[in-house]
């Protein structure tokens, strides 16, 4: 657990950047912000100020600068935060967005500590700490994980920086996984925690107490709080500069490098591609892509500066390439972001009329030229339709082509911002037009083959980027905290990693 992108939400130096850069921004309503998202990335320490009514600010919210020089809100989210919410209302509205309920010193359930087992002996921990073991099978399920990866947040008029009325869901893996036959019930059921919480191997059992003179206590199922996700970029810069951070006498960069190992392991069962057999017709080689998702949510999915891509070669006969799309230089670059990033698409005000389709690379149903690049990700737009990368000025999404995951229909969608948008007239995304729900994206790729000779050679790789450019680029303040971390960008460029790879012949 302390080397995993939850034991660091606080030490976050993205995060941090990100908070810091949308309170400058609006700043009228910083203490609303800071408060807002130490709910989720330092939960202890938000938590035990509203218990205590301690360390908030006049107008009663938990600041940063009260946060950072807490142990405990530091620590992230840790074992005393997942353990002790209760199960009141998990998987409704009314815990969303980081509103879980942990029992105050009023409650009868105070320091009540759950866990999956039950008859759990409680007599060594309750000594040790003042928590008192209760059973609570609920820890293990999908619900527990949606009150904070459930993210609504108010979307701000871009020229008032008031609320307009409108809320956007910034993140819902747990509403896709809802609609997906890996929910609670369906034909392929599977909880967060069985794939982010792994166990080591079938039947495993292990003591759940390690405390001198206590009686054997094998249980099973146990699931290893490596707590693994899909962000080895930010691993990487947290073990680059550990001292930088403060966390340098509570991590060590072997235990990162296991992480990041653990990351690329798991991104590996992510999806899988497939080429159909390809053609030549006039001069024209045509084959289709096909990316399927394994995930039990959108691909990519959650905060919305990730994307993944398509890289396809194709090489003639000597090996030679003759068409190439989407391929990453060595900063994680592709070349729709000379677009993406130019200044009035980055430019956080945008002049009427402004035409945002012109920032970004839309969603492709076929490919025929080098430029285009097949790019599953989100766009953000603002309540005027004008991309934004200010999260608190999101509104909607101009773009979510996101592959959602085995399942999804769009009539069955909880939540209506879940459904795909930008992508109409592809049948056969998710199916759509045929069998919908499958979890698929296919491309059609039309390649000029004239004075080249065959057979041809076709490679193509899923490539995922955790942090693209656009919403680094995208914090347009120049606080301290900004400014570290796109230094640390910039020595540390965003990793792409390689989802699946396909090859035809």
């Amino acid at each position: 657990w302390q080397h995993s992108v939850m034991a660091h939400s606080f030490n976050d130096p993205y995060w941090q950047a990100a908070v810091e850069d949308e309170v400058d921004s609006l700043p009228d309503l910083a203490g609303f912000i800071e408060d807002t998202c130490t709910r989720c990335h330092a939960p202890m320490g938000r938590t035990h100020a509203y218990h205590t009514n301690s360390g908030l600010d006049i107008d009663g919210h938990y600041r940063f600068d009260t946060a950072k020089n807490e142990n405990h809100a530091r620590e992230g989210v840790s074992c005393t935060l997942c353990h002790q919410i209760e199960n009141v209302n998990l998987g409704s509205e009314d815990t969303f967005s980081g509103n879980y309920n942990i029992a105050d010193a009023s409650d009868a359930n105070y320091k009540r500590i759950y866990g999956q087992y039950a008859g759990p002996v409680g007599t060594n921990m309750f000594n040790q700490t003042g928590h008192a073991p209760t059973e609570g099978q609920y820890v293990s399920s999908s619900e527990l994980c949606a009150t904070c990866h459930t993210l609504y947040t108010p979307a701000l008029d871009p020229a008032t920086g008031m609320p307009s009325g409108d809320r956007f869901l910034e993140q819902g893996p747990f509403l896709e996984w809802k609609n997906s036959v890996y929910a609670t019930g369906q034909s392929q059921e599977a909880q967060c925690q069985d794939c982010h919480m792994p166990e080591p191997e079938d039947g495993y059992q292990t003591a759940i107490t390690l405390m001198p003179g206590s009686a054997p206590n094998d249980r099973t199922p146990y699931g290893q709080h490596t707590l693994v996700g899909s962000n080895s970029h930010l691993l990487q810069i947290l073990s680059n500069y550990r001292e930088e951070l403060g966390i340098a006498d509570s991590t060590t960069t072997a235990g990162f490098a296991e992480q990041i190992e653990l990351t690329e392991n798991f991104l590996d069962g992510a999806a899988s591609l497939s080429i159909s057999t390809p053609t030549v017709v006039d001069n024209q080689l045509s084959f289709d892509v096909e990316t399927t998702n394994h995930a039990g949510h959108k691909i990519p999915s959650a905060y919305p500066s990730r994307r993944s891509w398509l890289h396809v070669t194709v090489k003639d006969d000597g090996g030679n390439v003759i068409f190439e799309s989407g391929r990453p230089d060595y900063r994680g670059y592709i070349s729709t972001d000379e677009v993406r990033l130019k200044a009035d698409c980055m430019s956080a005000h945008k002049l009427a009329g402004f035409d945002s389709s012109v920032c970004y690379e839309p969603h492709r149903d076929v490919i025929n030229d080098e430029e285009q690049v097949a790019i599953y990700e989100t766009v953000l737009g603002d309540i005027n339709g004008n991309i934004t990368h200010t999260l608190l000025q999101g509104a909607q999404y101009l773009k979510d082509n996101r592959i959602p995951p085995v399942g999804f229909r769009n009539e069955n969608a909880i939540e209506a911002q879940t459904i795909p948008s930008g992508v109409s007239g592809d049948d056969d995304f998710n199916c759509i037009g045929t069998d919908e729900g499958c979890g698929k994206d296919t491309v059609h790729y039309q390649v000029d083959v004239e004075d080249n000779n065959g057979p041809f050679t076709i490679e193509v790789a899923l490539l995922y980027q955790a942090t693209q450019p656009a919403f680094v680029d995208g914090m347009h303040n120049t606080g301290d905290r900004v400014n570290r971390f796109k230094v640390m960008y910039d020595q540390v460029p965003p990793t792409v990693e390689t989802l699946a790879t396909a090859t035809s012949p």
